[in-house]
């Protein structure tokens, strides 16, 4: 199941190369760091060598997989009382959580503790990436332009680098400046 955030769908209408708004499995299993595997896709490709990853929030701070489907677990219990006393065995897949939760309009619930919108996910996949010679490169159409960490004021983009080696861009930086430069330079 495929759930499009606005900047995705903004993209797929403005997207020149014909790649770069196509959803792309990758040919990976990627790894958590509780040993869960997990496979992944990034939402387009400018080439072969820069895959884009778009999103419309921040990036939340689930560690493993797990963590993140007993938090979807809790707001699935806490938005849909039926779910209430199912024992694990019982209860829907991560991504069957995810989609219920916002097909039923609680996107902030997914955005908040959905793996896919995680920024240690985010990390483990363009490390994997960068073993070959890959860049993950992840676009946001809204963030604050300022984070906390540490109790210390920082760039959102420096934040992403420092803390999970992420390279990240607003949408207008990327549409108004990076892609074009890239464009350029990877013909």
């Amino acid at each position: 199941m495929t759930f499009k955030s606005s900047i995705e769908n903004v993209a797929q209408r403005n997207a020149i190369v014909a790649n770069e708004a196509s959803e792309f499995k990758l040919p990976y299993t990627f790894t958590d760091k509780k040993g869960e595997s997990f496979k992944a896709k990034v939402d387009g490709r400018l080439s072969d060598s820069i895959y884009i990853e778009y999103k419309d929030h921040r990036l939340n701070s689930k560690t493993s997989l797990q963590s993140s489907t007993n938090e979807l677990y809790t707001q699935l219990r806490y938005r849909f009382p039926a779910y209430r006393g199912l024992p694990l065995e019982a209860m829907p897949t991560h991504d069957q959580t995810s989609g219920k939760l916002w097909n039923a309009g609680f996107q902030t619930d997914c955005l908040n503790h959905a793996w896919n919108h995680s920024a240690y996910k985010q990390s483990i996949v363009a490390k994997r990436l960068a073993e070959d010679g890959i860049r993950l490169i992840i676009i946001f159409h809204k963030h604050p332009a300022m984070v906390e960490y540490r109790g210390q004021k920082m760039p959102f983009q420096a934040y992403y680098t420092f803390r999970h080696g992420l390279e990240t861009y607003t949408y207008r930086h990327w549409v108004e400046t990076v892609r074009p430069q890239l464009l350029k330079d990877h013909p």
